[in-house]
């Protein structure tokens, strides 16, 4: 009997300090995304120009360690910032989650305006813009998860054919 419930206790003790794990790393990532929001702009250099490291591609790259795709993808959900929206819909494409090319279409009619920063230099962007240069060769960043031929040619039909886009 003693033995079945020190098991019992030990079975117990473990599944709260999983549980306690699971909170703190969620947590860590709420913070990271408050730390991150806490930024104008959108930055795509690790990085700046006068070598020091960018603290907010930092933050995004410990966001990155600590959440898998389920959690970015929740995240992004819930998520009301443009700017943490962005860097989630990134490290969703980085880490070559399933579900990013319905996400993105989801959310072509997000057209709030964010700052974008690269190598010094700065534009104005929206937030359905970024998600399709995220996945586009030759934008924001290569070695990537790019659209297929199929999501190509399904993205330019909505933005040619859907009058409710912009």
């Amino acid at each position: 009997m003693k033995k079945i419930t020190f098991v019992t206790l030990l079975i117990i003790l473990g599944v709260f300090s999983i549980k306690g794990q699971h909170m703190n790393a969620n947590s860590k990532i709420l913070a990271l995304c408050d730390s991150i929001a806490s930024f104008d702009k959108l930055s795509v250099n690790p990085i700046y120009r006068n070598s020091s490291i960018n603290k907010q591609f930092a933050y995004f790259d410990e966001l990155l360690d600590l959440a898998n795709c389920n959690e970015l993808t929740e995240r992004f959900n819930l998520q009301n910032n443009e700017i943490v929206k962005c860097y989630l819909f990134w490290g969703l494409v980085k880490k070559d989650c399933e579900n990013v090319f319905e996400l993105l279409v989801e959310n072509l009619k997000d057209n709030r305006t964010l700052k974008l920063s690269s190598g010094g230099f700065e534009e104005i962007t929206t937030t359905g813009d970024f998600f399709i240069d995220v996945m586009t060769d030759n934008q924001v960043e290569n070695g990537i998860r790019k659209f297929t031929v199929e999501e190509r040619l399904i993205l330019d039909s909505i933005l040619i054919y859907n009058d409710n886009i912009f």
